[in-house]
């Protein structure tokens, strides 16, 4: 049996991020989430784990810096000094350029032995640059109607005494009180992203938050290269659904907390982009050119 900090069953919680990791590869959920809580864990591989956790990927990367910037000029939005096309632009270009010199000690693939590939930050400026120029002129003006409540802040609540959390790119109000859930998708219109999972999530989170039955309230998805919108209410039989999820996942995450009771997932693409690559004794970086 592991030997774990009680500090991990304290600050445990269910969340959307660390249902698709322990989804994904049980091992990285491991390493990412459990670990460094295990008393007997060398210290010198808890060491290496606190630098890796820093690392990001390619995937995650496109997504992050398109919504960094829009974070931002939400923020400048939210105390009346909105930014421009140019000055958003900027922001994002000035982002990918700390990425790109700091690519082989902060980007997954490339730490993991992938050569540094310049194409890709030239294709990042040019869809990031794109999917900016598509929400300020396309979907930010019927956005700036609404009321703003808030956007990325970390939240928490709990469902049935689990521990939830949650981190929504933009909640709005319209002028009757209806609670709009904003989520931003970088990536092609696909119904794959329409999760009921993170719907339901949300739903439930903002009823908690606002006093609102889930059925007052809409998650927005807003597809960021297409323009396109999609505007979702869970069903009673989808929350059902999610709560069962979340409840059954959370108490496999109180269990799972040995390195034998998650079992690594190897796959070449998966692995390159894994941060714990270099610790993990099953990763396959047959994908690495050399």
């Amino acid at each position: 049996m592991a030997n774990i900090d009680p500090k991990f069953q304290v600050n445990l919680a269910w969340a959307f991020s660390r249902h698709l990791l322990f989804q994904d590869c049980r091992r990285a959920y491991w390493y990412e989430y459990v670990a460094t809580y295990d008393r007997d864990l060398d210290p010198t591989l808890r060491n290496k784990l606190w630098k890796l956790r820093a690392l990001s990927n390619k995937r995650f990367l496109r997504g992050s810096l398109v919504h960094n910037a829009i974070s931002e000029f939400l923020s400048h939005s939210a105390k009346e000094r909105p930014m421009g096309e140019a000055e958003l632009h900027q922001h994002l270009l000035q982002n990918i350029e700390r990425w790109r010199r700091t690519a082989r000690d902060m980007m997954a693939e490339y730490y993991n032995g992938l050569p540094v590939d310049q194409d890709f930050f030239d294709r990042l400026r040019t869809e990031g640059q794109e999917q900016l120029s598509m929400f300020l002129r396309v979907l930010w003006p019927p956005l700036s109607r609404l009321e703003y409540e808030q956007h990325e802040k970390p939240e928490s609540f709990s469902f049935e005494n689990v521990p939830v959390r949650v981190k929504v790119d933009l909640v709005s109000r319209s002028p009757e009180g209806r609670v709009f859930v904003i989520d931003w998708k970088t990536g092609a219109d696909d119904e794959r992203y329409q999760s009921d999972l993170q719907i339901g999530t949300y739903a439930l989170w903002a009823a908690h938050k606002f006093g609102k039955n889930p059925s007052e309230i809409a998650t927005d998805l807003y597809y960021l290269r297409s323009g396109k919108t999609v505007s979702l209410t869970a069903t009673p039989a989808q929350l059902e659904n999610v709560g069962a999820t979340i409840k059954a996942e959370f108490q496999e995450f109180q269990r799972a907390v040995s390195m034998s009771e998650n079992p690594p997932s190897p796959e070449s693409d998966r692995c390159l982009a894994c941060k714990y690559a270099t610790v993990c004794e099953a990763a396959d970086l047959s994908g690495v050119r050399r």
